[in-house]
């Protein structure tokens, strides 16, 4: 059966049915459970509910509740009672609406524990919301209702009663049919062999039509009290708060780790740069969802894996552990399979790995715009070292651009240092600058240093012409791998400096 199952049924005020709801709204809950039959239009419920060897006898019923009270007090019940005796004075309809439960969707969302017991308040409180939605959708608002919760074996509904004691409902002509002692419609086979009502007939032999007030409840009615009470008793803001927290939480973080600076990751996201690079896709376009970039979502989805299997391996078992759980109870609401789990992971609109994935994209947009960035500033510094006016104020723009950890500007003044150029030679200061450079990852700056620190002893002799070609011997081989194996980004960026440096100037760098 589905998680929650809802039904109403109404009787007009002359019946025996809201004479007998009247007469044992005082009584205790034993008393109310025992004469049930005399009150209750759904005596015959627990049969539809599949439980017909249960005797309504054999229930347990728990306090009466209303919109007010969870536990009325003898006072508050004969209060009650005599506003259900008014407006049976008034010939309003009495409603009386079953809610059943089937109790492993219970237990799924907290109100009933392993053995049984039930979370009454819960129960009473999330009833209370739903009774008032269901009452509001059929401009019944100044109605007044009173609740019961019924125990059994095998599932646990609430009986609620409904009046006006001020009759505002429309009033419509309705055909009368026969009715037994009880008040029950009396039925018979007609010719065709089905069953059939009796209808009720003057001294004319003409089908009584009386004026009463509407009875029947809309279906729109019952689904909003439905799905009312699914919501409040799933806890849906809690649970989900905690999904959106979690999801939100991996997401954010990925601000706190760029990924291009760490050791684990460093590899992968400069092959990553490298291919979104040679796609020719314009940057503004590297997203997730981006169609000419598809083959590359598989590679952005192993690295958003790695980087939760990281940073938030525990997180994520929570998360799925939730997802697992809200699944289930939708699945028992509204029966049959579902995909929301899979939707909060994979969904291509707002998924955890879609959501992940762009930020991990957006690292490397933010990364190429750095990298032209500080391509402009060095490119333009060297344009102004041409002119001896400017000289000066180009100086001080690379030093500052180097300063904040452009490679580029770190490498230039090495450079410069170390040539002499447009500056007095001066080889720690062009080590110190390559240094900077080297310890951002720059493979030229690493090259740099490590054959300085080869040649740190040398002066100008002979041994000069073997650093040169030992400098010359490694450009080769970095131009080569760059060529044949496209090594990384790294090495690409040396290698564009170098030959940027040596086409421009066609001459040797000394160390």
């Amino acid at each position: 059966m589905a998680g929650i199952v809802a039904v109403t049924r109404f009787c007009e005020s002359d019946g025996e049915t809201f004479t007998g709801y009247v007469d044992y709204i005082d009584r205790d809950n034993a008393a109310r459970a025992e004469n049930s039959s005399k009150y209750d239009l759904f005596d015959n419920y627990l049969e539809y509910m599949g439980n017909d060897e249960k005797a309504a006898s054999d229930e347990k019923q728990s306090n009466l509740f209303t919109r007010n009270s969870d536990d009325l007090s003898f006072g508050d019940k004969k209060q009650l009672k005599e506003i259900f005796k008014r407006a049976q004075k008034n010939e309003s309809n009495m409603w009386q609406t079953v809610i059943s439960f089937d109790n492993e969707y219970l237990k799924l969302c907290g109100v009933m524990t392993e053995n049984g017991l039930i979370d009454e308040g819960k129960l009473m409180t999330s009833s209370r919301k739903a009774i008032d939605k269901m009452l509001e959708n059929e401009n019944l608002s100044n109605a007044v209702w009173s609740a019961a919760i019924h125990y059994n074996t095998d599932n646990i509904h609430i009986h609620i009663a409904t009046v006006e004691p001020i009759p505002m409902r429309e009033k419509k002509q309705y055909r009368q049919w026969e009715k037994d002692e009880n008040g029950k419609l009396k039925t018979r086979i007609n010719e065709q062999g089905k069953e059939v009502k009796i209808p009720l007939l003057d001294n004319n032999g003409n089908q009584v039509i009386k004026e009463s007030y509407k009875g029947t409840f809309k279906g729109s009615s019952i689904k909003v009290l439905k799905s009312t009470m699914q919501s409040e008793l799933e806890n849906d803001k809690d649970i989900l708060i905690q999904i959106n927290n979690l999801l939100r939480g991996i997401v954010s973080d990925k601000k706190n780790h760029s990924l291009m600076y760490e050791e684990e990751f460093e590899n992968d996201f400069a092959k990553l740069y490298e291919v979104l690079k040679a796609s020719g896709v314009e940057r503004r376009y590297w997203n997730y969802n981006q169609k000419s970039l598809a083959d590359l979502k598989p590679f952005v989805f192993d690295l958003s894996e790695k980087f939760i299997k990281r940073y938030h391996e525990y997180d994520y078992e929570e998360l799925t552990s939730l997802l697992a759980k809200k699944q289930g109870i939708y699945a028992i609401s509204y029966g049959g399979n579902n995909r929301f789990a899979e939707n909060k992971l994979y969904n291509d609109k707002d998924g955890l790995y879609v959501r992940l994935g762009n930020a991990i994209l957006k690292e490397v947009q933010n990364y190429d715009r750095l990298i032209e960035t500080q391509k402009k500033v060095v490119s333009n510094a060297s344009k102004k070292l041409e002119d001896k006016d400017l000289r000066g104020e180009a100086i001080k723009e690379l030093e500052e651009a180097a300063k904040q950890g452009n490679v580029y500007a770190q490498n230039k003044l090495g450079l410069m240092y170390l040539k002499g150029e447009c500056v007095e030679r001066n080889v720690h200061k062009a080590k110190k600058f390559f240094r900077q450079s080297a310890q951002q990852g720059n493979a030229f700056g690493s090259e740099m240093i490590k054959n300085m620190d080869l040649h740190k002893n040398i002066t100008h002799d002979p041994l000069i012409g073997q650093a040169k070609r030992d400098i010359r011997r490694a450009t080769t081989a970095l131009k080569r791998s760059l060529e044949h194996e496209y090594a990384s980004w790294r090495n690409r960026q040396s290698y564009e400096e170098l030959q940027y440096e040596i086409g421009r100037r066609g001459e040797d760098i000394e160390v």
